[in-house]
């Protein structure tokens, strides 16, 4: 997993500013025991929370983001939203026809659409251009279209701090309607990089949530850590995807994990031959209401002694795999940015469950398979795609001798 490198700073109303936008995706190293360190914020001053966010990145989603069924449907209600914003708009197309020029004013209630359109504009053309075949060439490879996805992260987020900068900078209030404002563009942004950016805006949030469409950005698995990238940005994109980060949400994040805490303990005495069962049970039951399960008795006839220890733990495991599908973050992401809360979570697998966490199959293409519990540490495949794997290099190698072949036939048929 990954965590984003991300300073806060505190506001009056007690929420979490970002100074910036990120400065780096780091592997989320040396954090197996991240549980109690974010559980010890239940009762810290906002001082320290702030301190612990810019350590450990943005908390990230806490609650249920989506299920997998309704992720499709939460890309196509975003994406019709950003549509609206950019569709039948004259008088913006009008100014994207004039290059943005200082001298041609807009709507005060379209200056919101522009500046997304200007900071978007600001990537280097190429990537535009690369971006525009993700949205509207079915035909691109598999490869081609996974590293665009990365590269799209990348550049949104930095479109995002250029946005975020410039209505700082040129505030307007889309109250006052048809009272010209002015946009200012850099020089080096052209009329057609304009025209082309509101092309590229268009496709893309039309074709997110769309089943099958060629250039679907959120694809599933992974709206959790969509949330978890933009959630530093939620208060100026205003998102749907979850609220602005503030101390409440750490105190809250972290009496859970605390809890989680406490049952990891229990267990731990359970196992050792202590008679803790009876003590062992409310916390799983407060467990379950975080988790927002009403309803979390359990067995009704007490578990003998013999086997308490292991249908606990089972319930445990139980609800610590409910709670990291309820973030998304659940098989391992291995190759994610995950939130601070997340792999928290993450944390708690290898004590609760007494197992390493469960990885998914990393074939390029995707695979909902997870691989063996006894597999290789090095292991990347499922068994399915290992014989894939092994046809492939099969095929690359006879393509090579194959190769090689014709200037040795030539060698051998010349006359001595």
């Amino acid at each position: 997993m990954y965590r984003l490198v991300v300073a806060y700073e505190l506001a009056a109303d007690g929420a979490l500013l970002p100074v910036g936008p990120p400065s780096a995706r780091v592997p989320a190293t040396g954090e197996g025991l991240l549980y109690r360190s974010i559980a010890a914020c239940a009762e810290a001053d906002d001082a320290a929370i702030v301190a612990a966010a810019s350590h450990f990145g943005p908390l990230g989603p806490t609650g249920v983001t989506a299920s997998i069924g309704d992720e499709r449907t939460v890309g196509w209600l975003l994406g019709g939203r950003m549509s609206d914003l950019f569709a039948d708009m004259s008088e913006l197309d009008r100014w994207l026809a004039s290059g943005g020029g200082i001298t041609v004013s807009i709507p005060a209630r379209l200056s919101t659409a522009a500046y997304v359109v200007v900071s978007f504009a600001c990537m280097e053309p190429e990537m535009l251009t690369a971006l525009l075949r993700l949205t509207e060439d079915e035909r691109l490879p598999s490869e081609t279209r996974a590293h665009t996805r990365a590269r799209l992260w990348e550049e949104g987020l930095a479109a995002l701090a250029r946005y975020e900068a410039m209505i700082e900078a040129n505030p307007s209030n889309p109250a006052l309607g048809d009272e010209p404002v002015r946009v200012l563009v850099p020089p080096s942004i052209t009329a057609q990089r304009l025209r082309l950016t509101r092309r590229l805006l268009l496709t893309t949030w039309r074709a997110m949530g769309r089943d099958g469409g060629p250039g679907a950005v959120l694809e599933h698995g992974s709206l959790g850590r969509f949330a978890t990238l933009l959630s530093q940005y939620a208060g100026v994109q205003q998102t749907p995807l979850m609220p602005p980060e503030n101390v409440n949400a750490w105190r809250t994040a972290a009496a859970e994990l605390a809890t989680w805490q406490e049952a990891v303990r229990l267990l731990r005495a359970l196992a050792a031959g202590h008679t803790v069962a009876p003590m062992l049970r409310p916390v799983l039951t407060n467990l379950c209401g975080f988790a927002g399960i009403s309803n979390c008795e359990g067995s009704r006839r007490p578990p003998a002694a013999a086997d308490a220890h292991d249908q606990l733990r089972g319930e445990a495991a139980s609800l610590l795999t409910l709670r990291l599908q309820q973030l998304d973050a659940w098989p391992l992401p291995e190759e994610e940015a995950v939130g601070a809360f997340g792999r928290a979570l993450w944390s708690l697998w290898p004590p609760i469950t007494g197992k390493q966490p469960d990885r998914r199959c990393q074939w390029r293409e995707g695979c909902p398979r997870l691989l063996p519990d006894d597999g290789h540490g090095n292991r990347r495949y499922c068994e399915v795609h290992r014989k894939e794997a092994a046809r492939e290099r099969a095929q690359r190698n006879r393509n090579r001798r194959r190769a090689d072949r014709p200037a040795e036939g030539i060698a051998a048929s010349c006359p001595t």
